[in-house]
C-alpha cells in the first residue's frame, strides 16, 4: 500500500537553509559596516512601501519593486511585535540594521518553507523522493546561492521566485495535470520575478518549453504582462524612467548604462565570459549533457515518442543558458548569474528523467547524482574556504566600528559623501538609501532625531544639506568648534570633502586643524578630524 508520508531525507535541505541562514546572521557583523548596497536603499524603499508613501519611491532601476513591497510587509510585522518607537518611520531610522535582520530572518524562514513544500507537494502527486530531493539540492549546487545568505538583495526574491515556480510545475504541470492553471499561475510567478530584476529576462521563456498549446502559451504571456505591471504599480508613474535606464544599459557597453553608446565592448566581454566560466564551472557540464540529450534524442527520434519534448527542452534550456551568459558577459556580476542558477532544479529534474529512460543498469543511472553530488562538495568547499577570508575582513571592519561606538558620541559631526561603499558609522547607510528615496525632506524630522549632525557632499560646487535634505551654510559649520569627521577609504572622494571644508574655513579667514583619530593601513581606511584653530 502506497504512501504520501514525507521521507525524512526531504527535511535535510530546509534544515539546512535554516542552519547556514542562522549562522551567517551570527557570524556577520552590521550591514551597515559591511553592505550598503542595495541594502540600504531597500529598507528605506521598503520603508516608504509600509508607510504607503509610493511618491518616495526612487529606486526602480531593477525595478525591484516586489522586494520593496515585501521589506514594506516585513518592517510593518516588525514594527508590531519589537518596535521601541511608536513612529514606524523613526523606529527604522532609528535601529536600521535591526529591521534588515528581520527582513533577512523571514527570507531565510520563507525558503526553507518552500523547499520543504517541494517535498510535501511532490509525495502529494506521488513523485520518487529521488527527483524531490534533486529539486531540492539544486539551490546548493553553486556557491553564489549560498553567499547570498548573508545578504538583503532581490536576488535572494529571485531565488523564492524560482522556487515558487517549481512548486507550480509539480502542481499543475508535470504530467500535464492541469495546463491553464499551470499557464495562469506560471504566468503570475514570472511576471513577478521581471517585476523584480531586468536580469531574471532569460528565465521567463522558460514556462514556454512545458506549455503545450498556443492558447495557453498566449494565456501565460498575457498574464505575465498583466502581472508585471500590477507588481510594479506602487511605481508606475515612473516607468519611463525606469524603461529609460534599461534602454541605456543595452544600448551603452558600460554598467548601468554608462561607457561608449555600443552594446558591446570585445575585450570586456571576452574578459567577462571567462569569469562567468570561473564563477561558475557546472555550466560547462550541463551545457555538454544538454547537447548530448540533444544529439541522442534526435538520433533515437523514431524509437522514442518522448525525443521530440526532450529536444524542445534541450533546445530551449541552451537558448536560455546562452541569453543569460550573453547579458552577464556584457556587464558582469558574481550576482547576476543567480537567475540561471536558480533554474538549476529544472533542468536537473528533466536530465534525471533523461538518463532513467536511458540507461537501465542502475549504476549508470546513479551517475548523474552523484555529479550533483561533486556540485556540492565544490560548494561546501568554496563556503568553508571563505569562512576564513571573511572573518579577517570582519575582524578589520569591527575594529573601526568599534573605535566609532566607544570613542565618538552618537551625535558625532559626520561629512557625509553618498556612496555604496560601506563605514564604521551607521549615518553613512541611511545617507546611500535616502540617495534612492523621493521626497527626502518628509524625513527630516526623524532623521535629526537619529542624529542632527549629518551633512552630505553634494559636489565641489554644490551646497551642502543636512542629511541630502535641507541646504546648509557649511561656512557657518566651521566656525563652531565642532570637530567635523570624514570617514575615508579607498573609492572614497576624502581629499574632496577635505578640500571642501578647507575652502570653506578660507572664505571666513580661519584655519582649520586635521587630525587621524582612527587608521588601518592594511584596509586603507581613517577617521579624520578636522577642527578650527582657535589663536590666543
Amino acid at each position: 500500500m502506497k504512501t504520501n508520508k514525507i521521507n525524512p531525507i526531504l527535511f535535510i535541505v530546509p534544515l539546512f537553509v535554516i542552519g547556514w541562514g542562522m549562522f551567517s546572521m551570527l557570524f556577520y557583523d552590521t550591514f551597515y559596516s559591511r553592505a550598503v548596497d542595495p541594502e540600504y536603499p531597500y529598507l528605506i524603499n521598503g520603508l516608504n512601501v509600509s508607510l504607503l508613501e509610493f511618491k518616495r519611491i526612487g529606486h526602480f532601476d531593477h525595478p525591484g519593486t516586489p522586494f520593496q513591497v515585501f521589506c514594506g510587509i516585513i518592517i510593518r510585522i516588525t514594527h508590531l511585535f519589537s518596535g521601541i518607537d511608536n513612529n514606524i518611520a523613526q523606529d527604522v531610522l532609528n535601529r536600521p540594521d535591526h529591521y534588515l535582520n528581520f527582513i533577512n530572518i523571514f527570507l531565510i524562514a520563507i525558503q526553507a518553507c518552500l523547499l520543504f513544500f517541494i517535498g510535501w507537494i511532490g509525495k502529494k502527486h506521488a513523485i520518487r523522493t529521488r527527483i524531490l530531493f534533486i529539486l531540492q539540492l539544486s539551490f546548493l549546487c553553486n556557491f553564489l546561492l549560498i553567499d547570498v545568505f548573508n545578504r538583503v538583495i532581490p536576488e535572494r526574491w529571485l531565488i523564492i521566485t524560482s522556487i515558487l515556480f517549481i512548486i507550480i510545475y509539480l502542481q499543475y504541470g508535470y504530467g500535464n495535470r492541469k495546463p491553464f492553471h499551470f499557464a495562469v499561475w506560471s504566468g503570475i510567478i514570472m511576471g513577478m520575478g521581471m517585476a523584480t530584476k531586468f536580469n531574471f529576462l532569460p528565465i521567463i521563456f522558460l514556462p514556454f518549453l512545458f506549455i503545450g498549446t498556443n492558447k495557453n502559451r498566449l494565456i501565460y504571456a498575457g498574464t505575465g504582462i498583466i502581472s508585471f505591471f500590477i507588481f510594479i504599480a506602487p511605481i508606475i508613474t515612473k516607468f519611463k524612467d525606469y524603461w529609460q535606464f534599461i534602454t541605456g544599459i543595452a544600448s551603452h557597453d558600460g554598467i548601468y548604462g554608462q561607457g561608449e553608446e555600443r552594446m558591446f565592448n570585445p575585450e570586456a566581454t571576452k574578459a567577462n565570459l571567462l569569469e562567468v566560466f570561473h564563477v561558475a564551472p557546472e555550466l560547462i557540464f550541463i551545457i555538454s549533457i544538454l547537447i548530448t540529450m540533444l544529439v541522442a534524442s534526435i538520433v533515437y527520434r523514431k524509437i522514442n515518442k518522448e525525443s521530440s519534448r526532450t529536444i524542445a527542452f534541450s533546445i530551449g534550456i541552451l537558448l536560455i543558458t546562452g541569453l543569460q551568459i550573453l547579458m552577464v558577459s556584457k556587464h558582469f556580476k558574481n550576482a547576476y548569474l543567480i537567475p540561471l542558477f536558480s533554474i538549476y532544479g529544472i533542468i536537473f529534474f528533466k536530465i534525471d528523467d533523461f538518463c532513467t529512460a536511458a540507461f537501465t543498469k542502475k549504476w549508470l543511472m546513479g551517475l548523474f547524482p552523484a555529479v550533483i553530488s561533486i556540485f556540492i562538495l565544490f560548494t561546501a568547499k568554496d563556503a568553508i574556504g571563505n569562512i576564513p577570508i571573511q572573518k579577517r575582513q570582519k575582524e578589520k571592519r569591527e575594529q573601526s566600528r568599534q573605535y566609532v561606538a566607544d570613542n565618538l558620541p552618537e551625535n558625532t559631526l559626520w561629512f557625509v559623501e553618498p556612496t555604496w561603499e560601506s563605514a564604521p558609522c551607521v549615518e553613512n547607510g541611511i545617507v546611500y538609501g535616502l540617495s534612492y528615496c523621493h521626497r527626502i525632506s518628509e524625513y527630516l524630522p526623524e532623521l535629526i532625531q537619529t542624529n542632527p549632525n549629518v551633512i552630505t557632499f553634494e559636489g565641489m560646487d554644490n551646497t551642502v544639506k543636512i542629511w541630502r535634505s535641507k541646504p546648509v551654510s557649511l561656512d557657518s559649520i566651521v566656525m563652531t568648534a565642532a570637530p567635523i569627521h570624514i570617514y575615508s577609504s579607498p573609492g572614497r572622494h576624502a581629499d574632496m570633502l577635505m578640500e571642501k571644508v578647507n575652502q570653506a574655513a578660507h572664505n571666513m579667514g580661519i584655519e582649520m586643524q586635521t587630525d587621524t583619530l582612527f587608521s588601518q593601513e592594511e584596509t586603507g581606511s581613517y577617521i579624520i578630524a578636522m577642527q578650527r584653530i582657535f589663536r590666543k
